[in-house]
């Protein structure tokens, strides 16, 4: 059963990646931007081209370079 009411969403305090790509036909590069509404930590966005919804499978190279570079 739906809640009419839900409580609000905390805010994310930790730094955050967003990685979006192109190609991917279910999450729009508006829907990553836009999240940053939820985050107060530090925010970084990355646009990887040419990928689908499963970015790990369809760019692996690419995506571990931005994971190793942020988790610094």
């Amino acid at each position: 059963m739906p809640v009419d009411n839900p409580p609000p969403q905390p805010k994310i305090t930790c730094p955050v990646l967003g990685v979006w790509s192109d190609s991917d036909p279910f999450l729009t590069e508006r829907q990553v931007l836009t999240s940053t509404e939820r985050v107060t930590g530090p925010w970084r966005y990355e646009k990887i081209t040419g990928a689908g919804h499963r970015l790990m499978l369809d760019k692996p190279v690419e995506v571990n370079r931005l994971l190793i570079d942020f988790l610094k």
